[in-house]
């Protein structure tokens, strides 16, 4: 569809009687208000506009040209161009740029995913963040009148996360303007966009679940956070439950253990590791019994259908690669509370500035860069539990 059959005006005039930076303005306010969306506009219309119907490939070094109007640029070395023609591939890259960027960012928020209920994302700066805390959670202590307060004389203990940067770019090349392939051009951003969801999404999740047994890395150095990570001189409690198959039972079985679960310091200080209500998550394999289980006003696995006890204490969330590490291995927990993911670039798009050196190797008119930059990892491992 093109921007004219919108009932804007044509796109040319509109150029011609506006100038550059207008139309400009007018296109990008309107792609950012929702006025116009990314598919009706047509990249062909776009460059014709912009470039007065400019010739897509470029005449090689040393071509004479017949037209006066034209001016050969040898510091650029490939064809002569008309000012407007200058002026307007930059407009026509800025504008494309957006067009793809809205559909990229659009793709990104499509996808479902539960990333956003298993960390808190917060602002890093380092490939290598560390993160401060405490070996112990230390109770207040009695004050007598006119005696001094005690310190809390433990030492400090400090985790470390890893931020990696991910990222993909798109071209749009001098065939696909040609052939006004706009819909093929969308479609890769959309799919660019929902791949970096995805990435992100794997990440979190393979995290929490700690598939790699890498996101817990006390004193920089990575141990399994469930089982191992407890093992500790003064603390007692344990977020490895062996042999604990899903049902009534095994949500029991870990709740006993939430209760038991304590610091570090040698007053064995419960945690108070509180995690009804909190996200659970499943394999698809358990998904359905996980449900009946969380949603069920009576309990269905009692013959006499009594009231669920279990009934809302726990929230049930799948993921294709909690499937994949395990058909029955189940966690529970307050993870939000554990796991952290850093941020040092959230999602951004950006443009190759005119004139990139791709522009004359392989024909292509624009570049643009989807990434971000992160990473997760924990900051503590006594509000969140492993069944297998």
């Amino acid at each position: 569809m093109a921007f004219n059959e919108k009932g804007r005006g044509n796109l040319k005039e509109l150029y011609e009687s506006l100038g550059a930076i207008a139309v400009v303005d007018i296109i990008m306010e309107a792609i950012q208000k929702d006025e116009i969306k990314p598919e009706e506009i047509s990249i062909r219309e776009l460059w014709d506009a912009f470039t007065d119907n400019a010739p897509l490939m470029r005449t090689p070094r040393g071509a004479l040209y017949v037209d006066t109007g034209h001016n050969f640029y040898p510091d650029v070395g490939l064809w002569g161009r008309t000012k407007r023609e200058a002026v307007g591939t930059g407009s026509f890259e800025k504008i494309t740029g957006a067009l793809i960027s809205k559909t990229m960012i659009e793709g990104y928020n499509s996808v479902d995913t539960i990333g956003q209920y298993l960390v808190t994302e917060m602002p890093g700066k380092l490939k290598k963040e560390t993160i401060t805390g405490t070996t112990a959670h230390v109770l207040p202590l009695e004050v007598p009148e006119g005696k001094d307060y005690e310190g809390t004389g433990f030492e400090e203990k400090y985790v470390t996360i890893k931020t990696t940067k991910w990222g993909r770019i798109i071209d749009v090349t001098e065939e696909l303007i040609m052939m006004d392939q706009t819909g093929q051009i969308l479609l890769k951003a959309k799919g660019i966009g929902e791949g970096c969801a995805a990435k992100k999404e794997q990440l979190i999740v393979q995290g929490c679940i700690d598939a790699n047994s890498n996101v817990w890395m006390p004193g920089d150095s990575a141990v399994a956070i469930y089982g191992n990570a407890s093992t500790t001189t003064a603390h007692t409690g344990d977020n490895l439950a062996a042999s604990n198959p899903f049902g009534a039972a095994g949500l029991a079985a870990v709740e006993k253990l939430a209760h038991q679960m304590t610091d570090d310091s040698p007053e064995t200080n419960y945690m108070l590791a509180s995690i009804i209500g909190k996200p659970a998550l499943f394999p698809v394999d358990l998904m359905e019994e996980a449900w009946e289980l969380s949603s069920s006003p009576t309990h269905p696995e009692t013959a006499e259908r009594a009231p669920s006890y279990w009934r809302g204490k726990f929230v049930p969330y799948t993921s294709p690669w909690i499937t994949a590490n395990s058909s029955s291995y189940w966690y529970w927990g307050d993870f939000k509370r554990c796991f952290l993911w850093i941020n040092v670039w959230p999602l951004q798009t950006m443009d190759a500035k005119p004139g990139h050196y791709r522009e004359f190797e392989a024909d292509i008119k624009s570049r643009h860069k989807v990434r971000f930059y992160g990473g997760v990892g924990a900051r503590d491992f006594r509000f969140v539990f492993k069944s297998t």
